[in-house]
């Protein structure tokens, strides 16, 4: 049975939310822009290969 401390887990816990911050709009504008882009290309991707695949 592995025990921890539960107190001080929730302390490092409550550490790193207190140091984090949200991204400036700049910053999260950009992380949007490039994730649609990905999740964009991937369809893209997906959607010819399934064509290239059902050609008869």
């Amino acid at each position: 049975m592995i025990m921890f401390d539960l107190q001080a887990e929730i302390r490092k816990h409550v550490r790193v939310l207190q140091v984090a911050s949200l991204p400036r709009f700049k910053d999260f504008e950009r992380m949007v822009t490039v994730t649609g882009s990905g999740v964009a290309l991937m369809g893209l991707i997906g959607l010819i290969i399934s064509f290239v695949l059902n050609i008869h």
